[in-house]
């Protein structure tokens, strides 16, 4: 089971609000926390994707830095691809700031890229393109029945660019139940199909 853990790996970073965070739970702050420890110490995670979404329209999305200045490199300023930048230019970008601090500012590593990361488009041309060494995907953030698996770059969407090859090499969709919450701000603790526990509190969409 390691060895599937100590595959090249992103985090997917799903709307990480600070207005969920109350002073009578702390269950938040717990999960945010635990997902800065987990990007920073787990040695297999080379990137770390942002989706922050304003609401429920998934074309605004926070402007926030350096997520926001990281994804206009990748997807608008460098690449040939004319498609994601018209994608670009029909996003509102909101200066409504939603992320969490301990989210918007997470420390990386030097062998880190940070960005934020919207739409399935972003993602195939990151994974299929810039970096194709990832192997796993990891999903984390608020809320797992809801925004984690229903967002444009949700597990549910992830699992149909597997199902339909359109990452060059399929990926493992993984999660970590310490590092998600559910709608009621109480963490997971059992997976239902298609997800299944893998090994200790990581879970794999099967």
């Amino acid at each position: 089971m390691n060895s599937i853990l100590e595959r090249p790996s992103m985090v997917l970073l799903i709307d990480c609000w600070s207005q969920w965070d109350t002073p009578c739970d702390h269950n938040v702050q717990k999960c945010f926390k635990n997902i800065k420890n987990f990007c920073w110490t787990n040695p297999h995670v080379h990137t770390i994707g942002l989706a922050s979404y304003c609401g429920s329209e998934p074309v605004s999305i926070s402007q926030e830095e350096p997520w926001h200045s990281n994804a206009k490199e990748l997807f608008y300023n460098t690449t040939r691809w004319d498609y994601l930048r018209q994608t670009w230019n029909s996003t509102l970008f909101n200066s409504f700031s939603p992320t969490h601090s301990i989210i918007k500012d997470l420390p990386i590593r030097n062998d880190q890229i940070q960005f934020a990361v919207w739409n399935v488009s972003q993602l195939l041309y990151y994974c299929n393109h810039v970096y194709p060494i990832i192997e796993n995907i990891y999903v984390f953030g608020i809320a797992w029945d809801v925004c984690l698996e229903l967002r444009p770059v949700g597990w549910k969407e992830l699992n149909c660019l597997n199902q339909y090859n359109m990452f060059t090499t399929k990926k493992t969709i993984l999660s970590d139940i310490t590092c998600t919450l559910d709608c009621t701000r109480n963490f997971v603790t059992q997976v239902t199909a298609p997800w299944k526990m893998l090994y200790n509190n990581v879970a794999i969409l099967n």
